[in-house]
Order: structure tokens, then sequence, then C-alpha cells
């Protein structure tokens, strides 16, 4: 820097100032690595390699000469060369002399497409011995094999396989034997031959045996489309006969057998509001449940234990909030020979197999008593018949009356139950298709006997559905001319809409129960509020007979 008014070139360095800055300029990009393509080649000669020729490898930096190396060859860009069946992996690295580098993997996969060779064992016969539970004796390739080779895979690597794998007394005589040995590279050769099955041991001429029995329900109705599974001497699944009937055969002679039975199909069935009042008068002590197997039915969750926690699961069961058992089946199986010692607790545990030690005849009566959860009246279709529990001939009516107010543009319907018996009990499932924009909720009368906690609503697109599942709990029955709960709608056709509710017995049959443990059908009744004028003044009264409260209503063409 020179200050131009003082310095004088001539009279040294006053009024100029010198100073050095080094810059440097630092290279911290890696280089730009370009390797050949995977590749996939095959052999098909003898050898065990292959010369594959590759792709130069490129480098570009701002280094006009970076180092490059590869694992395989000595030439750096170079990977060109002889490679060895099997995977081979080409490590590539390219380095500036900056300290910048970069690795890249290339992969070299050499098949061999030769397969090996092997030679089977002729006129060989094979004699019948150490046979399994299948009463089969398994033929080991040795037997067969006349010796294999290969031109890349060792001779303890390559693997071999006999079709079929097992003979039995129904091969005795010729039979025709296929030997298979496969490489590394997954070629196969097969040869084969022709084998002499004989039973010079007389394994075949040994009695067999059969075990069989019956499944029924408590009341001594056949169940059907049960699984049985047979273990020990021999293993075998069965689904038995539609007479409730099952029969293993050919069971081996002195062998130990274990049989067990299966079945976990349709939840629900059989399983009605009625079974959770019953379950709830025995949790209670109102009324005991007088079998052990309407024990066994009881306990839901497995404890051995009756309790509320059953009860829970039943209900939840029954509103379609779960759809099975809670780590349990739909059915138990105990054998028909056990004796219930104790019912409540149900100790000690009940057996669900039967054991047979050392089979020296037919085993007949191997009989199981299936037990349907849940299933507490025993009115459960084993065999998806018509239904056996007996019903009374009364009929309960469910009655949707005519709409007693009209507040707030809400149109309100009374259920109300019309029955000649006090209820214990009450189950059905209503539905409403396509409410077409009207709307539709329940509320519950002051002193009702159902609750929120007694109902399971859905609402699908336009469609409304109520499911209901009420037993007394309270010894608060039921009576005749009792609001169940009110029906509020709202909307352009609210008469349209309850016109068009109705039961679904398909999933839950609409029914009660009286204080006399009686089941009664249900039917739905609607009484819609027409629009046309009467002539004359009309009066209605309901519940007819009267309860408790009444309703009057006036139709009049009068204002």
């Amino acid at each position: 820097i020179i200050e131009k008014c003082s310095f004088e070139a001539s009279k040294g360095s006053g009024g100029k100032w010198e100073h050095t800055q080094f810059i440097k300029i630092i290279d911290k990009e890696v280089p730009v690595l370009t390797v050949p393509s995977d590749v996939t080649v095959q052999i098909f000669d003898n050898s065990c390699s292959k010369f594959v020729s590759l792709s130069p490898v490129v480098v570009s930096d701002c280094d006009p000469d970076p180092l490059i190396s590869n694992s395989k060859t000595n030439k750096s860009n170079n990977l060109s060369a002889n490679y060895q069946v099997g995977v081979n992996k080409v490590e590539v690295t390219a380095a500036d002399h900056c300290g910048n580098g970069v690795t890249k993997i290339v992969t070299i996969t050499v098949l061999d497409g030769v397969p090996p060779q092997v030679h089977c064992k002729q006129n060989l016969t094979i004699n019948l011995a150490n046979l399994d539970n299948q009463n089969e004796m398994t033929i080991l390739p040795s037997m067969i094999s006349n010796g294999f080779s290969d031109n890349c895979t060792p001779d303890f690597l390559i693997q071999t396989s006999v079709t079929p794998q097992k003979i039995s007394c129904k091969d005795i005589g010729n039979k025709m034997v296929f030997l298979t040995a496969t490489d590394q590279s997954g070629n196969s050769a097969v040869c084969s031959t022709e084998i002499n099955v004989t039973d010079l041991n007389g394994l075949c001429n040994q009695p067999v045996f059969k075990i069989s029995g019956n499944l029924k329900t408590p009341n001594g109705i056949p169940i059907t489309k049960a699984d049985l599974q047979l273990t020990g001497g021999v293993t075998s699944i069965l689904q038995n006969n539609a007479d409730g009937s099952y029969t293993f055969d050919n069971l081996t002679k002195g062998a130990d057998y274990k049989l067990a039975a299966g079945k976990n199909i349709v939840p629900l069935n059989g399983v009605t509001t009625f079974d959770l009042l019953l379950l709830n008068e025995h949790i209670l002590g109102k009324k005991l449940l007088d079998s052990p197997y309407k024990y066994v039915a009881a306990d839901v969750n497995q404890n051995n234990f009756i309790t509320t926690a059953d009860y829970v699961i039943l209900k939840k069961l029954l509103l379609l909030d779960l759809d099975s058992f809670p780590n349990n089946t739909s059915w138990r199986f105990i054998p028909q020979s056990y004796k219930f010692v104790n019912y409540h607790p149900i100790l000690p545990l009940y057996p669900e197999e039967i054991f047979i030690n050392n089979l020296q005849q037919d085993y007949i009566g191997a009989d199981f008593v299936g037990v349907k959860l849940g299933d507490l009246n025993f009115s459960n279709n084993p065999n998806q018949l018509a239904e056996n529990e007996k019903r009374n001939s009364d009929i309960i009516s469910l009655r949707i009356c005519p709409n007693i107010s009209n507040l707030h543009e809400n149109h309100v319907f009374p259920v109300i139950i019309q029955s000649e018996n006090s209820l214990k009990g009450i189950q059905f499932e209503l539905n409403a298709q396509d409410l077409n924009n009207n709307k539709i909720e329940i509320r519950w009368p002051e002193n009702s006997k159902c609750s929120e906690n007694d109902v399971k609503i859905d609402e699908l697109g336009q469609d409304f559905n109520l499911r209901l599942s009420w037993v007394s709990t309270k010894d608060d029955l039921i009576s005749n001319g009792d609001t169940l709960f009110y029906f509020v709608c709202s909307g352009p056709n609210v008469n349209g809409l309850i016109e068009t509710l109705h039961f679904v017995n398909e999933r839950l049959k609409a029914e009660a129960y009286d204080d006399e443990y009686a089941t009664h059908d249900a039917e739905l009744i609607k009484d819609v509020i027409k629009n046309e004028v009467p002539d004359e003044i009309q009066v209605e009264i309901y519940p007819n007979p009267v309860n408790t409260n009444l309703n009057i209503l006036i139709q009049s063409k009068f204002e």
C-alpha cells in the first residue's frame, strides 16, 4: 500500500507498507467412479471357470492422475479375467492425491450349466423293515445309488433324493424308483431302477385294529363337522360322519394312541339372551345350573370359575362387539366316560383327550360329549337343523306407538311391551334400510329397565341397525305396558322411516323370556299416524290394558 503524498522511492520505505497473503485451494470432491454393470454368465463344459470380458473402469476427477485399484486383477482399470463358478465380488477403488476416495462392488456370477452324473443300482431287492408310525419304510439314497459326481460340486455337497421316498406293504413286488442328484448350481440328473419289495419279516401279516366312537351333545344329538385327531402309533386327522360317528382303521397292534376332537365354527350357534339370563341367575344364586356340562358351557373364559367376566364376554358376543370367544374355541369335547367330581369350581380339570395304550383289539366306544360354549340350555343346532328348544305359544308384542310430540321438529315414538307375562329378558335386532335423509336415535324413559349398555347401534350409510340384549339383574321385570325406549326421529318422512323398521331374525331372533323361564316369540307392531283426517273424533288409549301409565291419542277434523 503506497501513500502518494509522503512516499518517495529514493528515500526508502516511508509511505509504503507490504504483506504477503497465502491462498490455498482444497479439493474435497471424491472422484466419479464408473464401473462395469453386474453380470451373470454360464458355462457348459467340464471346466469350473470362465473368462469374462468387462468394460473398463473410468474415473473422472480434477486430479489428472488418480489412483485406481481392484481386488481381482493387477490391471487397475481392467476387470476382465477368469472367474470361478459361483458369485464373485470385485472391489474397485479410486482415490486422488488430495485424500478423497470412493469404492464400488462389481458382482460377476458364473453358473454351472452341466448337470451331475448319477447311476442307480440294478436288480435290487429291498426287504421291509423299520416301519414308522404310518407303517411305511423310508428309502435312503444310499440304497439306490451306484455313484454320482459333478464337474464343479464336490460329491459331499451334491444333494440326493429318492422318489417315492417311502414304501409299504401295498408296494410288495416290483416297483420303479428314481434317484435325483442336484449340484450347487441347481442342475439335476435322474436315474431309475426297478426294485423288488419283499416282506421277509412278516410285517404285513400283523393284525390291525380300529378305533371308533361318536360325538353327541349333552342331550344326545349327534354332532357333525367336527375334526378328530389321532396321534401316537399313527398320526391322522378326519372329519366325522353325518350321524356323529367316526372310525380310524388299520391301526398297528400294541401301539399307544391319543385321541382328541375339535370344532370352532359359528360362535353364536345356540347362544341367545336366554343363556345370558340363565348365567346371571346362576351368578346371583337364584337358579343354579343343574348339569356339569352347563358349567362347562358357562365358563366361556376357561378359568374353571363362573363369574361376571363370563357374563361380560357373552353379552359382548351377542351385541357383536366380539366375533369369537377370546382364547377359546366354540366347542369343548369331553370323554363321555369322564365323571365330574366338583361343578364349581370345575375341579379337577376335565380331560379333553382319550388315551388308548397297547392297542390289542378294536376299541369301540371312544365317545365324546360336545359342549357348545355359551349355550346354557343346549339349544344349539350341531347339524344345522331346525331349532329344538321348547317355546311358549304366547307371543309378546313390541309396539311402536304413534308420535306423541312434535317438538323442535323431533318426532317421538314410544316402543311399548305388550305381554301377558312379566319378562326376565328380551332380545331382538331392528333394521331400517334407506333412511332417505331421515335421522333416528333412541332415548330412555325415566326408570327404564334397559340402558345404553344393553344395545348396540350401527349406522352404515343410509342403514340403521339396533341390536338389544337385556336380562333382569335386580328383579326389575318388564311388565305389560312398559315403555322400553323412545325412537326420536327427524326428517322429511319419519312415518315412512318407522314403517321400514323390521326384525332381523337371522342373527338375533326376536324373543323374550318370562319369569317362568319360558321362551316367547316376539312380533313388531307399528301404529303410525296416517296423514288423512278422520270424519269424526277418534280416541285411542294405549297401552290397553292399562298399566301404571297410559297415553290418550285424539284425532279430529276440527281444529
